[in-house]
């Protein structure tokens, strides 16, 4: 199983990576609970590199986003969840309501985001033979 890891120590694995010239993404995710679209979602961002960390909107980010009564899973739960599926490296929970801050600090290869997100970040490492953002398609949302 991955582990659940602060954004610092995410940095840390970020760095490692970088160092040892892997190619990883880093999908992020609002969603409040996880179906098997998520699965294939997070197997397909696995694809793109030989490295996964996911960024997970904390609570009060999903009830920001969604409204009251959101989220229907709380992110130690969601996050526990996430970091038992094959091929994840790590899950980081993030406070902001976006995750352009994360993206800019990790510097993934790929970024991946769902159909719904508008980053103001340009996201993925430029100059790094990185390959930029890539959007999901339409989900089996739970919105």
């Amino acid at each position: 199983m991955a582990a659940v890891v602060s954004v610092e120590e995410a940095g840390r694995l970020a760095a490692g990576w970088r160092a040892q010239a892997s190619a990883w993404s880093s999908p992020t995710a609002a969603s409040t609970s996880c179906t098997w679209g998520h699965v294939r979602y997070l197997q397909a961002a696995r694809a793109l590199g030989d490295a996964l960390v996911v960024g997970l909107n904390s609570d009060a980010s999903v009830r920001r986003l969604k409204g009251p009564g959101r989220p229907v899973m709380p992110a130690v739960e969601r996050a526990e969840l996430l970091a038992a599926v094959s091929g994840v490296d790590a899950v980081v929970v993030f406070e902001e309501d976006s995750a352009d801050a994360l993206i800019e600090r990790l510097r993934p290869d790929v970024a991946r985001q769902g159909h719904d997100y508008t980053s103001r970040a340009s996201g993925a490492r430029d100059g790094g033979g990185g390959r930029g953002t890539w959007h999901r398609g339409r989900p089996k949302s739970t919105r």
